[in-house]
């Protein structure tokens, strides 16, 4: 019994030790959690510590840094109190613009930053800041602390959760004073530019007005044709001098247009097959004189009829080929015109089907020109060395050329190799018109007097220069006009209201009354106005819109040719005259074409005698013969040359047919030149 109980009491002992040993196991399992719980925690709470003082350390280095910008920044910023205006803080760019010796004048004072602003732009900046929450770049003339003004650029935000105004500040005194110099810089070369307009106005007026009475007069001495040989060829050079005066003039006048901007397009519709072949006769002769041989290379799909500037692309050719066959020694010239198609000067290029794009390219064999010439070779007055050693030019062809490609709506580029030659290029935009919207074309015979059953045609010249009244008078007196004179507006009035003419030429420039005002009142007159022409001596496009724009039914330039002026009543008043020879007629529109292509089979067919050829041809004719010839060719008497041809023995085919062609094609100048030469030599 004892001994049962004995084992019943260990056994219970043995079981409760057990569960202690169990609890013992589970209280340093607990705790060994705990400790890893409490290590982890702790790990976590130094990393949280470093990982603070990381943070506190990066925020105090970057409002260090952020602080270092604030006051070191060259603009003025600072914060303001909404409640009162109090300067909260503000850098030290701030309180120099604002004019303060210390933080301390600024800051904490009760003076809102609105205090600083001009009074006339006070409210107009806080109703932009109250109304829109904020300014930017508000332009404003600032009023700092020492009472000393300056500009200031200011911008600035309402900052409603902290109840402050932030802002910056910049000072544009100097832009502005920098920006008042230049307007000022632009009013002075504003009155220059117009006192240089003025200038050149003048100028052209008091430079062609001259020219036109010495070109006038000679052409007149020449249609009587009544002078010897030695005077003729002394009025030749005159001619030719003034000419070439004028041409110079022109030059200095353009680039002047160009620099001011005067320089405009005028379009006009022109058959340019046709216009070629006369520029191609034009220096042909003076390409055969050199030995050169001068192509024009015409592509087929080249349209025949264009709109464009004549004037200006005559202009540019000229230049480009005058200066190419100037300074080629030997070999060729070549003109080669195409149509651009696909990618070549893309931008150029246009889809429109009336308007197409034309290349031109001249090649020349010349000397070439250096690479480091090319970058200034189309400024005004620059020439190139060759240009130099020739001793011939301005140097403005190119920079003229150059602006009137550009007006256009092309470009102009070169190539040269030296000892080789060079190529200029470039590309226009044209129109392409109908063969039935070309003018008529200009005949370039010499009236000599009225057909017969027509009116006693009154014309009154108005014109101050007594020279230039009697150069008109002269010229058209003798062919059977009824002409009266007036020297200034007042008196061209008058003469219309008393006297009645069909057509007045009215000079733009005189005293007492100009001739823009007299044609006002003509034209504004009940009575029927006559035909009023405007001659001037100015070469501005302005002034031909002015003339046309008060009444001016045509304007007309000095100095001019007398088949201008006949031209110009025959287009405006019907008449008809009798002509001294018998020159091919006129073209109507619709013979253009025609004749275009009898140009071109005849450009593709017709052979040349070689210069040589032609001199010795000409030297085996008799001295009077050469004489007479030449004495034609002076009086611009095609039907003269073409008897005198009539006179050439039979086995001179090549030199009849040569003659021929220049007499067709009114090169009266190569056949000047051509007789001048055997005549001197004789």
């Amino acid at each position: 019994m004892l001994a049962r109980s004995f084992n019943q009491m260990a056994q219970q002992l043995r079981e409760s030790f057990a569960a202690l040993a169990k609890t013992n196991e589970d209280l340093e399992v607990r705790v060994e959690q705990r400790t890893e719980e409490l290590s982890e925690k702790n790990d976590r709470l130094q990393q949280e510590i470093r990982d603070r003082q990381k943070a506190e350390s990066a925020l105090k280095r970057s409002e260090a840094k952020f602080r270092h910008i604030f006051e070191n920044s060259q603009v003025g910023i600072f914060r303001a109190r909404l409640e009162d205006g109090l300067i909260l803080d503000a850098n030290q760019r701030y309180l120099t613009m604002m004019g303060h010796n210390s933080a301390a004048e600024a800051i904490g004072v009760t003076r809102s930053v609105d205090y600083y602003i001009d009074p006339d732009e006070r409210l107009r900046v806080l109703e932009i800041i109250l109304t829109d929450g904020e300014v930017h770049n508000f332009e404003a003339q600032f009023r700092r602390y020492d009472g000393l003004e300056f500009w200031g650029l200011f911008s600035a935000r309402l900052n409603l959760e902290e109840g402050c105004l932030d802002g910056v500040i910049s000072d544009i005194s100097d832009r502005k004073r920098a920006e008042a110099d230049l307007q000022e810089a632009v009013q002075v070369a504003e009155v220059a530019n117009r006192a240089k307009s003025q200038f050149l106005s003048n100028m052209s007026h008091e430079l062609r007005t001259p020219l036109n009475v010495i070109l006038g007069f000679t052409q007149l001495l020449a249609r009587s044709g009544s002078l010897a040989q030695k005077q003729q060829n002394y009025l030749d050079t005159i001619g030719r001098s003034g000419e070439h005066l004028l041409n110079l003039i022109n030059d200095v006048l353009e680039i002047a247009k160009i620099e001011t901007g005067r320089t405009t397009l005028n379009e006009n519709n022109f058959a340019l097959y046709d216009w070629l072949d006369s520029l191609q006769q034009m220096f042909r002769f003076k390409a055969e004189a050199k030995g050169l041989e001068l192509v024009f290379d015409l592509a087929p799909d080249v349209p025949d009829t264009i709109r464009t500037d004549e004037g200006k692309l005559r202009q540019v050719l000229m230049n480009l080929l005058g200066n190419a066959i100037k300074f080629t020694e030997r070999g060729s010239i070549t003109l080669r015109v195409s149509l651009i198609i696909g990618t070549k000067n893309r931008e150029l290029v246009t889809n429109d089907k009336e308007q197409k794009t034309i290349h031109f390219e001249i090649e020349d064999t010349g000397p070439g020109i250096a690479p480091e010439e090319i970058e200034t070779l189309f400024k005004p007055f620059v020439q190139a060395q060759v240009g130099r050693q020739s001793q011939q030019g301005t140097g403005l062809g190119l920079a003229i050329s150059q602006e009137y490609v550009q007006l256009m709506g092309g470009k102009i580029s070169v190539e040269s190799y030296l000892g080789k030659g060079t190529i200029f290029q470039f590309d226009i935009r044209a129109s392409l018109v109908c063969a039935d919207e070309l003018p008529l074309q200009a005949s370039g015979r010499q009236a000599i007097a009225l057909e017969a059953g027509q009116p006693t045609y009154r014309i009154l010249i108005a014109e101050d220069k007594p020279e230039n009244r009697s150069l008109l008078v002269e010229l058209l007196a003798p062919v059977g006009f009824e002409v009266r004179e007036a020297s200034d507006g007042t008196e061209a009035i008058s003469l219309n209201q008393s006297w009645s003419p069909h057509l007045i030429w009215m000079d733009i420039r005189m005293p007492v009354m100009d001739g823009f005002e007299a044609t006002k009142q003509i034209k504004s007159a009940l009575t029927k106005a006559p035909i009023i022409i405007a001659l001037t001596g100015s070469a501005f496009e302005e002034d031909r819109i002015a003339a046309l724009s008060v009444g001016c039914d045509d304007f007309v330039r000095k100095p001019f040719r007398a088949e201008t002026i006949f031209e110009k009543m025959s287009e405006h008043l019907g008449v008809r005259y009798i002509y001294q020879s018998s020159q091919l007629p006129s073209l109507p529109a619709k013979g253009v074409l025609a004749m275009s292509e009898r140009l071109r089979s005849a450009h593709a067919t017709r052979t040349r005698l070689q210069p040589d050829e032609l001199r010795k041809s000409l030297a085996a004719m008799p001295v009077e013969w050469v004489e007479q010839l030449h004495q034609a060719a002076m009086r611009v008497n095609a039907k003269q040359i073409l008897k005198l041809i009539e006179q050439i023995p039979d086995g001179n085919a090549s030199f009849t047919n040569a003659l021929t062609e220049m007499a067709n094609n009114f090169a009266f100048e190569e056949i000047i030149a051509l007789t001048r030469s055997q005549l001197g030599k004789q």
